[in-house]
């Protein structure tokens, strides 16, 4: 059977729009050529139904484009929205005084709710008095580098005097010998653990060290602030300057609060 040009023509358009509706119905973008698109609204087909032309075929590509941006730009705000930030810095009280610590100093999730506290802690570089270096989890610096943690609790509960005796006590089988230098007194073991008592007269400071495993040092809680004390951990490498410790916390401190370091 022959075609007239002008009916062929129809054939073809009519199936292109075809393929196209069946695109967008499978979800696919279709593009169609430009060359092929029609001016009227609406186009015969070979068979004398009324089939969309490739205009409005276009028009409903683009408008599924919209939506399709519309709701991914709306579910990428709604994201945002649910992971905003917490607030920087956290405003917090410990034993009533008031402090701003930046999040970056902030070591768990509990600590970043603000208000009263009874436990904060802080981590910073001893050298800086930064916050340790983005990306390095604070316990690997803890061990092998300048990184502080300083544990802030309302009130002292023990003195470092009464560390030490305590200590001396508990590990007396283990105490070989002692040896002063300066201020600081280190008493030898026989075990993997050392302990370290500094006096200057108006400072005092207690800690112990294990150099098996995690050589990381622990010291006795100590008043730093007004109603606050702080113990801390730091790596084996700073023990010779943790009598530094109580003066490099208070200066922080002083950063992040309003009221005069007392």
């Amino acid at each position: 059977m022959a075609y007239a040009k002008d009916d062929m023509m129809d054939t073809n358009t009519a199936t292109k729009i075809s393929l196209a509706d069946y695109a967008i119905l499978a979800g696919d973008v279709y593009k169609e050529h430009s060359v092929d698109r029609g001016t009227g609204d609406r186009r015969a087909s070979s068979d004398g139904g009324d089939q969309p032309s490739s205009g409005r075929v276009a028009r409903n590509v683009r408008g599924r484009k919209f939506k399709w941006i519309y709701f991914t730009l709306s579910a990428l705000l709604i994201f945002a929205c649910s992971n905003e930030p917490k607030q920087n810095p956290t405003e917090m009280s410990i034993a009533g005084s008031h402090f701003k610590i930046p999040n970056e100093y902030l070591s768990y999730e509990e600590d970043f709710d603000g208000g009263e506290q009874d436990v904060v802690t802080l981590k910073f570089d001893f050298d800086s008095l930064g916050p340790p270096a983005e990306g390095i989890p604070t316990y690997i610096s803890e061990r092998a580098g300048t990184a502080v943690q300083a544990m802030l609790r309302k009130h002292a509960i023990d003195t470092s005097k009464t560390c030490l005796e305590n200590d001396l006590r508990r590990y007396e089988r283990e105490i070989v010998s002692s040896s002063t230098k300066g201020f600081l007194t280190t008493y030898h073991t026989n075990s993997h653990k050392s302990y370290y008592f500094y006096a200057d007269g108006s400072n005092e400071l207690y800690f112990r060290c294990s150099n098996a495993g995690t050589p990381t040092c622990f010291s006795c809680k100590q008043q730093v602030f007004e109603g606050v004390s702080a113990s801390y951990m730091f790596a084996l490498s700073l023990w010779d300057q943790a009598h530094l410790l109580k003066e490099k916390t208070r200066t922080l401190l002083g950063r992040f609060s309003a009221e005069e370091v007392k």
